[in-house]
């Protein structure tokens, strides 16, 4: 039988293998921040704030320990800042207007 998706036959995930992931708005506020996922790391920034998260999930699955300070961890924290930047410009991200502090009143 001739499988016609390669991902159903693939016992591990690739090497590129990755989510990338942003946010707005929710009920407490505007407060955006944008990521990536790979099996390895997970990168959350917060360009409002300037700061971030940096994960490795391979030994601390839960994220009780950031190293997105670390200086052990900055190549690691580079590369993955690169492809977060990459995405956000290859999908026509608009950091300005996604920062923005967007108006949230309501009236019927």
């Amino acid at each position: 039988m001739e499988v016609c998706c390669q991902r159903w036959t693939r016992s591990s995930p690739p090497d590129d293998d990755r989510v990338f992931f942003e946010h707005n708005v929710a009920y407490w506020g505007h407060h955006p921040y944008r990521g990536v996922r790979t099996p390895d790391w997970k990168l959350v920034e917060y360009p409002k704030d300037g700061e971030g998260e940096l994960y490795d999930m391979q030994t601390d699955a839960d994220e009780l320990t950031n190293r997105y300070n670390d200086p052990d961890y900055i190549t690691v924290r580079e590369a993955l800042e690169n492809t977060i930047e990459r995405w956000w410009n290859a999908t026509d991200g608009d950091m300005d207007d996604w920062i923005t502090e967007p108006d949230l009143s309501f009236s019927p």
